[in-house]
């Protein structure tokens, strides 16, 4: 059953995928020239549990599972280029200050390391069965996933200027949708099939703000 959901996760992100490309070819914006490549790790991310089964045991597995948690680690601080220009073509005032985006570039580089130093580096994965799907887990709880944590709080805190400029929400209910993901396991005991289900909420989200965007403040910088 819950590699069948991980399937129509992957078939949903893929689709999603298509739709960012067509807008990005129709309105290009820097929001969507990120989150296209973004799109491939968010895919991977599924598809790697929807082939546990037929891979089964082994160095495949483990390698698929090694890339993950370093991609997630990379991948991660980049969503927030994604929200800063959804943010400045709103119209967000602060976004206009040249040092904000110095920090932010600071600040991505700082959650990246992070997330690397906490999330891949040093970690041994030992095979497991979790939810009928057979997988590679840290032999050891990581812990908080504090880069991702402070990833969407920014993020959430630039839905919300999105958010008071446009009347629009979706940038930071993505936001808020993408936290229960990553929390939810770890307070909630949510099943991870049922968290990897945010990550298809929050990409229709991206994709909503940018149909939004594309009517109020179309992005000319990348024409």
């Amino acid at each position: 059953m819950a590699s069948n959901l991980y399937w129509l996760i992957v078939g949903s992100l893929f689709f999603f995928g298509i739709w960012a490309a067509v807008m990005f070819y129709k309105h290009p914006s820097w929001a969507l020239a990120m989150l296209l490549p973004i799109l491939v790790w968010f895919v991977f991310d599924p598809l790697v549990f929807a082939l546990g089964n037929a891979l089964g045991e082994g160095s495949t597995l483990h390698v698929l599972h090694s890339l993950r948690y370093l991609l997630k680690a990379i991948v991660t601080p980049f969503l927030l280029v994604i929200a800063f220009d959804q943010a400045k073509r709103a119209q967000v005032q602060w976004t206009d200050d040249p040092l904000l985006l110095l920090g932010l570039s600071i600040v991505i580089l700082a959650l990246l390391v992070i997330g690397v130093i906490q999330g891949f580096a040093g970690i041994t994965l030992d095979p497991v069965i979790l939810e009928g799907i057979k997988q590679y887990q840290p032999d050891t709880p990581i812990g908080w996933p504090l880069a991702a944590i402070a990833t969407l709080a920014i993020l959430m805190l630039l839905g919300w200027g999105v958010t008071v400029k446009t009347r629009a929400p979706w940038l930071l209910l993505g936001g808020v949708l993408l936290l229960v993901g990553v929390l939810g396991p770890i307070i909630f005991s949510l099943p991870s099939v049922i968290a990897a289900m945010t990550s298809v909420l929050f990409v229709l989200c991206l994709l909503l703000m940018e149909q939004k965007l594309q009517k109020i403040a179309p992005n000319p910088a990348i024409r």
